[in-house]
């Protein structure tokens, strides 16, 4: 059942504040809350958001004055909100292996026989502004999705020479402490298989710092620039601070594509994070969308340097 006073807004521009998203709502009518859902070590914005009004009035009267809303490139989509549940967990897919001549509302088409659609985008090259053959769709329901899973997985689109794989996008994974012994590299620090990325929001935020000599470590580093990533698809991850773990790690790099394993380096005398961790993605495609995407981004005040994990000393 709906909520009566509370609304969904989705396609929020990725620099929109918490302030101007505040006072666009509050010039409808006095509210009781609002926010943009955030990545918090980040602080980079999931483009969706939340509003709650006193009143069911007031809640219809912003549906009916800002559904709809053009700011910027984006359009915005203002609902009333469903109760989570487990009937809307797991409702937000990552599908690979599109065209990239194929057009977004063409993509938007095809799934759109399995159930409502909340948000359906396909992910462009921050650089170029081409597509990258992968999206995500966002359901309003997890059996939607499921069904689109369950029809849609390994079936074709027209001029493609490779069946869609689909998969889901918001698996979390649980809390991991380190392990009683220190890991070498290699090792998994615990927790569960591949994670599935969900949306990748960090493109509009990308801060293109360049990455500096890496601590202690021979690897090839990476400044964006394209290139064939060696077996495994393991990056060398520097400056993630000293109270990182692998589930804040995890979701980061889980943006850019599945993230095999996650192992961060322990200081069992300080009882600490070493500041360094190595990320393997599923894929060399991921690999470098991580290079590209993360590779001086801002992560609790520091720049991240990413780069591909080289074996060769």
């Amino acid at each position: 059942q709906e909520s009566k006073t509370t609304l969904i807004v989705n396609y929020i521009p990725q620099d929109m504040t918490d302030q101007t998203f505040r006072m666009m709502f509050e010039a409808v009518a006095s509210l009781n809350n609002c926010k943009i859902v955030r990545h918090k070590p980040s602080g980079w914005s999931y483009g969706f958001g939340f509003v709650d009004y006193n009143t069911t009035e007031d809640a219809q009267k912003a549906i009916d004055k800002l559904n709809g809303f053009t700011i910027g490139n984006k359009v915005l989509k203002v609902a009333f909100s469903r109760p989570g549940g487990d009937n809307t967990k797991g409702a937000n897919l990552y599908v690979c292996n599109i065209p990239k001549q194929l057009p977004e509302a063409e993509f938007r088409k095809a799934f759109e026989a399995y159930g409502n659609i909340v948000n359906c985008r396909l992910l462009r090259d921050k650089s170029t502004g081409l597509p990258k053959g992968c999206g995500f769709v966002l359901y309003d329901k997890k059996a939607e999705a499921q069904a689109a899973i369950s029809s849609l997985s390994g079936t074709f689109f027209p001029g493609s020479t490779m069946g869609l794989q689909i998969r889901y996008a918001d698996d979390n994974s649980a809390k991991v402490r380190p392990p009683n012994n220190v890991p070498n590299f290699g090792q998994q620090m615990g927790g569960p298989g591949p994670i599935r990325p969900p949306a990748n929001r960090f493109q509009a935020r990308f801060n293109p710092m360049g990455g500096g000599p890496l601590p202690q470590q021979k690897m090839t580093h990476m400044n964006g620039n394209k290139s064939q990533a060696p077996p495994g698809c393991t990056l060398y991850v520097y400056n993630i601070g000293y109270d990182a773990n692998q589930e804040g790690i995890t979701a980061l790099f889980a943006q850019c594509g599945i993230v095999n394993k996650v192992d961060i380096m322990w200081d069992w005398q300080r009882q600490q994070c070493k500041g360094f961790c190595f990320v393997t993605m599923a894929t060399q495609e991921e690999a470098q969308n991580a290079i590209q995407t993360l590779n001086g981004f801002m992560y609790t005040n520091k720049p991240l340097q990413v780069s591909l994990y080289s074996k060769r000393f």
